[in-house]
């Protein structure tokens, strides 16, 4: 699904002070996915500093089924926990049909019906033990 939707964005809740938005576009010759705050792509491009960087493995998928990531945070960037998050949101919004047909399809191939708020909507509505407040962290 990363081959085929290489770009979305992830809110990250701040709480009363709404979120800040988070960048990832995967690279499909490094099978890496780096996050990067928004404003800074937007500033920097490509040369903007990734705050995490995910990287797949996927020699064992045919025989076991299974694909290996390994992470890299900046952490004098981000807090641990909040890399944690990013890469939960990654696996929930690109293994679930649904979240995947209405968010990251449209995010890629419909821009202009892309929604933000419907997403942050959607992000506000995860399980009460996925932290509701994680990025108060963030450094920039």
């Amino acid at each position: 699904r990363l081959r085929v939707c290489p770009r979305f964005v992830i809110p990250v809740p701040r709480g009363e002070r709404g979120v800040v938005t988070v960048y990832l576009e995967y690279s499909p010759e490094e099978q890496t996915v780096m996050f990067t705050l928004l404003d800074a792509y937007k500033r920097d491009g490509a040369a903007a500093n990734p705050l995490v960087r995910t990287t797949f493995f996927s020699d064992l998928e045919r025989s076991h089924e299974i694909i290996l990531m390994q992470g890299s945070v900046e952490e004098d960037m981000i807090p641990i926990d909040d890399a944690r998050l990013l890469i939960n949101q990654l696996q929930i919004y690109y293994l679930s049909n649904s979240k995947f047909n209405t968010h990251v399809t449209t995010f890629n191939y419909r821009p202009a019906r892309f929604d933000f708020d419907a997403l942050v909507a959607d992000v506000d509505r995860f399980p009460e033990d996925m932290p509701s407040d994680i990025s108060d962290g963030l450094r920039h």
